[in-house]
Parts: structure tokens; sequence; C-alpha cells
């Protein structure tokens, strides 16, 4: 069945009742009293419309059992009815993830003094959001003999980049260079310093490392600041099941390191600060 219900028109009731009988026959009183014993005073004049309606929708099977002359109907969400889930929850956790970005730029604030940014150097900056204060203190610093490279996915992104940097009014220390095939266009060998915040957590991000060190010069350096994945087997294995597309809050930093161990570089600092991992790395000659 082609499911037609809206996730985004969700409420809180009707995510319940998939939540509550996600792998779990339930039928509508058991339902009911779950969401009371919660704490909740809701009445079977609310439950029963909304199951009739996500029942309509796909969002839940149904199996009626009778026993002794009387007739249960036992719901089960379906694989359409996950799917309004994960849409809500994905949804949700892109607001969150806003939200903790937003309070990042605090936290990182006294890492980036580690970040030594010089009048005529050429900067490139592979981070994953534009934190305002970062790129305007950075881009002001390399002077008008310098040059800031600010990396855009796509050309939407790179709009909303624009839009940052005339706000700042940042413009005439700023260049926006949009990622072709997990490559920048410049040469390699042009950079001093690559800046890369909050990057290495997301899918599909190994190529940040190869292409930031390909860039620098010799004796360049590469500043890698990036929260710290909490270990944790639930979120490992069931919410990265239910939202696999989803980025990561947070990153193991084992396999990040081993791919240092192989290139030209070298660690000079390795610094932890409230669940943030900075690394600073120095291209060798």
């Amino acid at each position: 069945m082609n499911i037609h219900y809206n996730a985004h028109r969700l409420g809180w009731l009707q995510m319940s009742i998939l939540a509550l009988v996600w792998n779990t026959e339930r039928y509508g009183l058991e339902i009911l009293r779950h969401l009371n014993v919660e704490g909740n005073n809701m009445k079977s004049s609310q439950i029963y419309p909304a199951l009739k309606k996500l029942s309509e929708a796909g969002a839940l099977k149904v199996r009626n059992v009778t026993e002794n002359n009387s007739t249960k109907r036992y719901y089960t969400t379906t694989e359409a009815g996950k799917d309004l889930v994960k849409h809500y929850i994905y949804d949700f956790l892109n607001v969150f993830y806003r939200m903790i970005f937003d309070q990042m730029a605090v936290l990182i604030e006294p890492l980036c003094k580690g970040i030594e940014i010089e009048a005529g150097m050429n900067v490139l900056d592979l981070s994953t959001e534009i934190f305002d204060s970062v790129i305007q203190d950075f881009s002001l610093k390399t002077g008008i003999t310098g040059h800031y490279f600010l990396k855009a996915s796509d050309n939407e992104h790179a709009q909303i980049i624009r839009d940052r940097i005339d706000y700042l009014h940042i413009e005439q220390n700023v260049q926006i260079l949009t990622v072709d095939h997990e490559s920048i266009s410049l040469p390699s060998e042009t950079v001093d310093y690559v800046v890369a915040l909050f990057s290495f957590h997301e899918i599909g991000s190994d190529w940040i490392l190869t292409e930031g060190i390909r860039s620098l010069k010799k004796g360049g350096k590469m500043a890698i600041v990036e929260m710290e994945l909490y270990p944790n087997f639930f979120f490992q294995t069931f919410v990265q099941e239910l939202i696999p597309n989803h980025l990561t809050i947070g990153m193991d930093f084992s396999g990040l390191l081993k791919r240092i161990e192989k290139l030209n570089i070298s660690i000079l600092q390795d610094r932890k600060m409230e669940g943030i991992r900075f690394l600073l790395l120095e291209k060798l000659s």
C-alpha cells in the first residue's frame, strides 16, 4: 500500500501509538492503558479515531482475535508506519543537530585560539557548518594579501554561505569553492592552513583528509576539531538502523588516526575538552 499520511502531520498521539506497537501487538484498550500509565489523561474517544486513521493510512496492521464471544482488534506498526516515524525523527534530529552546533560555537572558541592564522596566508576551510565568529576572525586575519576559501557542497549550499558572508561583510576576504566529486578546485600545495570543524563525523567525509593534505604546502598545517563518539551500543545499533542515512553525532577517532599514520604528516597537538577533540597536523617536507 502506498502510504499517503504526511509525516509532518503526525502528532504526539499518533507517534506514541506507532512506538507502542512497533514490534509488539496490542489492542486498543491496552494501548490506552500504556499511555495513561505514562502520566497522560487519554480517553478512548481520542485513541480509537487515531487508530482508525493510522490503519486507513497503512501505518498500522490490524488483526482481529475472537475469544469467549468477544473480538479484540490487535495493532502493530507496518513498515510504512515505521517509515513515517523515521522521517519524523530524522526531521527532529536535524533540528537537534542545529541546536547542538549553535552551542558548539561557544565551546570551540578556546580550541580555535590554537589555530594561528596570519596575514598573507591561503586558508582552506572544509568545515561542515559556518561559525560566524570563526570565519569572521580567520578571514580577516588573512588580510588583503591572503585568501580564505570556504567549501560548498552544492549551489544551494553556496548561496547559504554567501548570505552569511554578506551579513558579516567579509565578501572581499572570502572565496567559495564548490566540491566536485569529492575534490576542491585548488592546485596541490597552494594552501598554508586547512581548517576542518566538525567535518569528519559525516557519512562520506573520508575525502576531506586527503584533499586537505593534498592542498597543503609542505610545512602547512591542518586543524581538526570534532566531537568524540560516546560509546553506546544502543545508539550504534538501533538508532543507526532506524535512520541509516543520518549523520552521526561524534566520531571514533581510531580510524582517522590510522589514516593519518599512513600519510606524510605529523601530529603536533592532540587535545581534548568536554568531549571535543582538537588535532593539529603538519605536512612534512
